[in-house]
């Protein structure tokens, strides 16, 4: 029985050490990564992670995981794997003073060109309803 078990562990741990191959990386996944790897380090990025968190900042560094953007809203260092990350945009938009966060730079421009089409039609409507 010994002699079995012996050669059962003989065995088994040669096969329980064998390097695991990394899970490859979904192409959105990969995609995110090549847009990281093209940006200089301190580069300003937008980050929308999958699960609808957003960050604002500059990129620290980057690897084969993910990469470390320094968050400017919430002053410290965030690791985002690239797994994560649904959308990746250049830049952050301004402020909101209401709730103390930056804001993504498409939607600033979203909004200001709703407010714009906003004051033209109320001011045709009111042309319009002077003649």
């Amino acid at each position: 029985m010994r002699s079995l078990a012996a050669w059962l562990l003989a065995v088994c741990i040669p096969l329980c050490q064998a390097q695991q191959t990394p899970v490859p990386m979904s192409p959105r996944a990969q995609k995110i990564q090549t847009k990281i790897e093209e940006l200089a380090s301190g580069a300003s990025l937008t980050v929308i992670l999958r699960e609808g968190t957003e960050y604002h900042g500059a990129l620290l560094s980057a690897d084969q995981a993910g990469f470390i953007l320094n968050e400017i809203d919430q002053k410290q260092q965030i690791v985002v794997h690239y797994e994560d990350v649904k959308k990746l945009r250049n830049g952050y938009g301004g402020m909101n003073h209401a709730t103390g966060r930056h804001v993504d730079p498409v939607r600033s421009k979203v909004i200001v060109i709703a407010i714009a089409v906003g004051v033209v039609v109320i001011l045709l409507a009111a042309l319009a309803t002077d003649k």
